[in-house]
Formats: C-alpha cells, structure tokens, sequence
C-alpha cells in the first residue's frame, strides 16, 4: 500500500532536517600530506632520474619502449634502458680528429661512454648512430661511423649489434667536435622514440 502525498513530504522534511540522513558510512578523503611522497627506503641514487622537463644526471639509467618487425608480419615490442654513464672531453693518448671530417684545426675527440640493457621478451639491435651530442646554439654533433685503430676500447658496436634477452651491450663511442666546444646534453634517440632520452653534460 502506497504512503499518501503528505506523507512522503513529511518523510523528506525529516530526511533535510536531520544530519547523516546520506550514506554516513562512506570514507572521507584524507587530507594530502605535506612534503609529497615518502622517500623511497632504498634511499636516493647518486644518479636521479629525469624529471619530464629536465634531463637527467650522466649515470642515470632511463626507460625506453618501441617495436620491431616481428614474425608472419606481426610488432615485437622492444623494452629496454639506456644509460650514458660518462662524459669525456678531451680524449688523450689518441691522434687528434683528421681533416676529412671538416673540423677547424684544434679539434677534439670527446667520449659517451654508453649502456642499453635488453628487459623485454625478444631481442633487439642496437649501434652508436642512436646516441648524439647537443649544444647550447641548437646544433648537434652525430659520430662519426670510425671504429678501431687508437679509439678507446671497449668500443660501442658502430653497426648493428643484437642485445639478447636479459643482457647488455656497452662501450665508448667518439665524437669530434671543435676544440673551443662543449655540448650541454647527450641524447639517445633511437628509431620510432617520440621524444630523445637526455642526460645533462657536467662542466669541465
């Protein structure tokens, strides 16, 4: 049997007037607390990851994601980190950069040495064309494709080396650059990578 019209309205008129007529068993956010985030119980690395608007620290290892041609036409996806775990300028004990690279007298050889782990499922490949130099005028510095002779070792692979499941690929790998020079980054900017992964170069 239906409740009459005055009798619903003097339901709702109770309802309004007396508190914790809503569900008073639902929690209630709990104010955020000041100073962010717990620090982490491993404590900080000496080398901080990037933040999305800076680069990071040399020594910082950083994600990065793609894909590949797989089998029967399908992607493989590539999961893995890049580390850029020093900067050298200049390099001693090896003969300066010769003229076929049109670099004014005084040039340098510097030095990344650099570090891509494979953490994914299927293997990958991998070469020093990916890794740059940047300086703060804008323009950029690629390597130069020489290997052996007096360069320092170990070397990146300067072609195609395939990094297996679980394992890394590491090595040193030669710029040159003007002797009056410094780059402010080194970038990691493999194929299908949106946006280069950046590690900041220290001063001198």
């Amino acid at each position: 049997m239906r409740p009459t019209a005055p009798a619903t309205a003097l339901v709702l008129t109770v309802c309004l007037a007396v508190a914790g007529c809503g569900n008073s068993t639902a929690p209630r956010p709990s104010p955020a607390k000041a100073g962010g985030s717990a620090p982490s119980a491993r404590g900080e690395s000496p080398a901080k990851p990037a933040k999305p608007s800076e680069p990071a620290a040399i020594g910082a290892e950083q994600p990065w994601t793609g894909t590949q041609p797989g089998k029967a036409g399908t992607e493989e996806k590539i999961s893995a980190t890049a580390t850029a775990l020093s900067y050298t300028q200049p390099v001693t004990g090896i003969s300066p950069p010769g003229d076929g690279l049109g670099l004014p007298e005084g040039a340098v050889w510097a030095q990344v040495e650099a570090k891509v782990c494979n953490k994914g499922t299927a293997p990958f490949t991998i070469s020093q064309s990916p890794w740059k130099l940047s300086f703060a005028d804008g323009s950029q510095v690629r390597v130069t494709g020489l290997n052996g002779g007096d360069l320092p070792k170990p070397e990146f692979p300067s072609a195609d080396a395939t990094v297996m499941v679980g394992r890394c690929i590491s090595g040193k790998i030669p710029f040159a650059i003007a002797g009056d020079k410094r780059p402010e980054l080194v970038l990691f900017e493999p194929e299908g990578l949106r946006s280069p992964l950046v590690w900041k170069v220290p001063g001198e």
